[in-house]
């Protein structure tokens, strides 16, 4: 659930309302996490649309470079 946008930094406050269900990963139920800021002018543009208190689905994904040699 949102609860504050920072039009200023485009980002996005949400408190964790999984109930606390033990399948569901961590952050822990009823801690605010500050996403990270959005960047892309074509997502901005839901900032102005999301409100306090209303439901939200974020995804944050990171990608991850790796080098592997193989040994034989």
């Amino acid at each position: 659930m949102c609860t504050k946008v920072d039009l200023a930094t485009n980002t996005v406050f949400l408190i964790n309302a999984s109930g606390g269900d033990p399948d569901k990963p961590a952050p822990d139920s009823g801690e605010v996490i500050q996403m990270p800021q959005i960047r892309l002018a074509r997502r901005k543009g839901g900032l102005t649309d999301t409100e306090t208190g209303e439901l939200i689905v974020t995804v944050f994904s990171v990608q991850t470079a790796l080098k592997a040699t193989i040994i034989r």
